[in-house]
């Protein structure tokens, strides 16, 4: 073999594994709601991530009611990135019941994570408790 010629496959290589970023919702709140006559809302979601969005991306709104009643769920697509390489993001809704609700973002598939209260003694310990947002 020359000198100063490569020397393939005598190397340590790495195993592949598979790496998703999940965005973050930092904060959360609602844009233009308006009640139509059946009590129910339109209006946005805005969102604030800890990521960068392209105007290109997919993202999905999941709203989840803080009830211990009937809790209802929600799902809304078509939400847009606000500028190119955008982090905050608007997402529509239609027919929204009034009321309390968890919120996850999920942007070409990767979903955010809900917060969950860790503090010992807490009246919701261990229980989802963020992000959220009021639809009055």
């Amino acid at each position: 073999m020359p000198t100063g010629s490569p020397r393939y496959g005598l190397g340590v290589e790495s195993n592949a594994a598979p790496f998703i970023l999940r965005p973050t919702v930092e904060s959360a709140g609602v844009a233009l709601a308006e009640r139509d006559d059946d009590d129910l809302f339109t209006g946005a979601v805005v969102l604030q991530l800890n990521l960068p969005v392209d105007p290109q991306q997919r993202l999905v709104l999941f709203l989840n009611e803080l009830s211990v009643a009937r809790p209802v769920s929600y799902v809304f697509g078509q939400g847009v990135a606000d500028a190119s390489h955008a982090r905050q993001i608007t997402i529509p809704f239609k027919k929204l019941q009034p009321g309390d609700y968890l919120v996850r973002v999920q942007v070409d598939g990767a979903e955010s994570q809900l917060v969950i209260d860790d503090v010992p003694g807490s009246p919701t310990e261990n229980r989802f408790v963020g992000p959220r947002v009021t639809v009055a």
